[in-house]
């Protein structure tokens, strides 16, 4: 299947950007580029809705606006309190 992307994605295995959101306890960044990112988070993102997030690197940090384009159930994760998460 062909990448029909605008910009190129980098993966981040190398360097360790970390990301924030409110309502979010976890959000793992997957790939980042000039034109999105793709994150992992442990709340629903509603297609369409805006959301702020807080990119993390060695004491820097920078808020990004963003609007949701795909979103997409990967999984649930039990917590601690046998609370089950939507990931």
């Amino acid at each position: 299947m062909q990448d029909k992307r605008r910009h190129k994605r980098f993966k981040l295995d190398i360097i360790e950007i970390n990301g924030k959101m409110s309502l979010a306890d976890k959000v793992k960044i997957i790939d980042i580029s000039l034109g999105g990112i793709a994150v992992k988070a442990d709340r629903r993102l509603n297609i369409g809705r805006e959301y702020l997030i807080r990119l993390e690197d060695k004491g820097k940090s920078i808020d990004v606006k963003g609007i949701v384009v795909r979103s997409e159930l990967s999984g649930i994760e039990e917590r601690d309190k046998g609370e089950r998460v939507s990931i």
